[in-house]
């Protein structure tokens, strides 16, 4: 059990020197672009502050708020991911990857992931 523990902490330790090392080829010029990007695709979706999102796993509708997100951005080709979590009306945290699709020069988010991290790992070859 132990020897879990630690495992654990190690990979933890690796993602988080990977997601890093990812963020920080991103300009800070180019987080403040996709930073208002996603603030303002969650504000076009969201219902009373609300983002309603198909759960797949529970088969049900849920809603997430999202207070401060501040994303993780993980460039994929000339696309970024934006991983980030929101919190669920029971206080519980999902994470939630945004894709980033730049289209004639500009932005667009395409997609949303729930829960759904490793496909977004594998997606980044992670």
């Amino acid at each position: 059990m132990l020897m879990i523990k630690y495992i654990g902490i190690i990979l933890a330790i690796i993602f988080l020197n990977f997601s890093q090392a990812y963020g920080d080829d991103v300009s800070a010029e180019m987080k403040i672009k996709l930073q208002d990007l996603m603030n303002k695709f969650i504000e076009e979706i969201s219902i009373d502050g609300k983002m309603i999102y198909i759960d797949t796993k529970s088969d049900k509708l849920n809603g997430l708020y999202f207070s401060s997100a501040h994303p993780m951005y993980v460039p994929h080709g000339s696309n970024f991911f934006l991983c980030t979590s929101g919190i669920d009306d029971e206080g519980n945290e999902h994470l939630v990857d945004f894709y980033a699709q730049e289209t004639n020069g500009e932005f667009k988010i395409v997609d949303v992931s729930v829960d759904n991290r490793e496909t977004t790992k594998k997606i980044l070859g992670m």
